[in-house]
């Protein structure tokens, strides 16, 4: 985020797929109507809930707000992951999620229970994970993973 003094200030939680990338996750899994963990710098679909309070936001801690219906999108910061599946079924929710290919982690399972459709890997090299004016450090190392997940009332 760009401070008073035209410095960026880098939110580590703050990682956004390029624009190009972003379309093309729309056209396999469908347009998402809401954001959930954006900025207003960096937020993809035009109604997108933010960390901190902003005027342009829909709201704020997309996991304490009320999620609109329809097909919406999160990158969000690892540690959310578990609050995140409980706020998707919650909410019974159809929710695209930006997310690290990562077998051995706790929350790997429950995201193969919740998807709807195989993962669809995304192809990360060079500027197409930034941080703001910052790329990540070592983009080949990424395994991502586009996964469409959906909450049912029997999983809260």
């Amino acid at each position: 985020l760009k401070g008073a003094t035209g410095h960026f200030t880098i939110l580590e939680s703050e990682w956004v797929v390029k624009v190009e990338l972003f379309h093309s996750i729309v056209i396999r899994l469908g347009r998402p109507v809401v954001d959930l963990f954006t900025s207003h710098l960096t937020h993809q679909t035009p109604k997108f809930f933010t960390r901190y309070r902003h005027h342009e936001a829909g709201a704020t801690d997309a996991l304490h707000s009320p999620w609109p219906k329809g097909l919406l999108y999160a990158f969000p910061p690892l540690p959310v992951l578990p609050r995140l599946l409980h706020k998707i079924c919650e909410e019974r929710a159809t929710v695209i999620v930006i997310m690290l290919y990562w077998p051995r982690s706790p929350w790997f399972s429950t995201f193969y229970q919740r998807s709807i459709e195989p993962p669809n890997w995304i192809p990360v090299h060079g500027d197409m994970v930034p941080q703001g004016p910052i790329w990540h450090p070592d983009p080949d190392r990424l395994q991502l993973a586009a996964w469409k997940l959906r909450g049912l009332t029997s999983d809260v």
